[in-house]
């Protein structure tokens, strides 16, 4: 309640944060580089991928900052590549973050899509785009955030 990110279960894809693959039985806090430096602090919002089993996650700052680790596919994680990432990264966004999910594709792919709200109502997304969730007018994969075009 304190605002420290704390982890544990399944650790698949690394979506804990904690900077490996280890599943925890317990809370474990979370440290900026994974298992050395400050315990994150100042955490507003969290997302995980849905679905039984955690294979991303995302976390809002207080500051506006975007954090996110785990399963990459796709770009899913707006970071500019498909590696996974076992430690929190922050994410280059234009303005303050408000909201993120993280979602599995909805036409049962399983390929994961991240949608971005910014204090000031922008929309970005990364990720799969086979079917053209991302709303960029093409059906292009986005391995970084792209502002969502709405007619």
């Amino acid at each position: 309640t304190n605002g420290d990110l704390v982890s544990f279960g399944a650790n698949t894809e690394g979506c804990l944060g904690l900077g490996d693959l280890v599943d925890r039985s317990v809370p474990t806090a979370v440290r900026i580089n994974g298992t050395s430096g400050a315990v994150f602090t100042n955490v507003v919002k969290l997302m995980q991928s849905p679905g039984g089993v955690c294979t991303a996650m995302g976390v809002v700052k207080s500051d506006g900052t975007l954090w996110v680790c785990g399963y990459n596919g796709y770009g899913a994680l707006g970071l500019g590549d498909n590696d996974r990432r076992t430690i929190f990264t922050q994410v280059p966004i234009p303005e303050p973050v408000s909201d993120v999910m993280i979602n599995a594709d909805a036409f049962g792919d399983g390929a994961p899509t991240m949608y971005v709200r910014t204090d000031v109502g922008t929309i970005y997304a990364s990720g799969y785009n086979a079917h053209g969730q991302l709303s960029t007018s093409d059906t292009n994969y986005s391995f970084v955030l792209r502002r969502m075009v709405f007619s």
